[in-house]
């Protein structure tokens, strides 16, 4: 891995605020747009995106690992992006599900496995990036763990900020903007246009999504 260790350190924790600052405004969004009750769902799809993303690094660790200069800001910038696009569909009217009819429609709850699913895809991908870091530089652990935990406990304060000062529907753009900024630290200094074109890609999303 050729990331300069203060680049990567800011590039872990930037995106370690933007899982915690997702999840807390994932619970606000659920909490608005169905019964509380579902609010509570989304620690389990953070988990869930979390151990999809252990199993695959598990089954493909030698592949992954050779590939991560392209790899980890790939993935930033896919979280990034599907934060606002796979959040966005989730939630809209018409794709979300019927709360009022998941345990006498079977369509409605195929359409709550399939939120279920859009909703940890960005949990996913940063988990990826965490992941595949720390077995990387398994020997840097305890710094990179830090990091870890210091951008987690700093997502709680921004999330309250968040939820304070920006409106509902711009919300998980603004969290986006967390894992947009790490895929940007990453990006590799040799020319990769595909991966100049995924970052502006995942910009475009972003900025849509907090002119929403």
């Amino acid at each position: 891995m050729n990331i300069p260790s203060r680049r990567l350190h800011l590039a872990l924790a930037l995106l370690s605020v933007a899982v915690v600052a997702q999840q807390l405004v994932l619970m606000r969004l659920l909490a608005i747009t169905q019964w509380h009750h579902f609010a509570y769902l989304v620690i389990s799809l953070a988990l869930l995106g979390f151990g999809a993303a252990g199993t695959l690094i598990a089954l493909f660790r030698s592949w992954l690992l050779a590939r991560l200069d392209v790899l980890l800001p790939l993935f930033c910038l896919s979280s990034a992006a599907a934060t606002v696009a796979a959040t966005g569909a989730a939630l809209s009217t018409a794709g979300g599900f019927d709360s009022y009819l998941v345990f006498t429609d079977p369509v409605q709850l195929w359409r709550l496995f399939a939120v279920s699913l859009l909703l940890a895809l960005p949990f996913f991908l940063a988990a990826l990036v965490l992941g595949l870091v720390f077995v990387a530089q398994v020997e840097r652990i305890g710094t990179l763990y830090f990091v870890n935990l210091l951008g987690s406990g700093l997502g709680g304060a921004v999330a309250l900020l968040l939820l304070g000062g920006v409106s509902v529907g711009r919300l998980p753009a603004a969290c986006a903007l967390f894992a947009l900024a790490a895929g940007l630290l990453l990006l590799p200094r040799s020319g990769r246009p595909w991966l100049t074109a995924a970052a502006l890609a995942a910009g475009l999303i972003t900025t849509a999504g907090l002119l929403h």
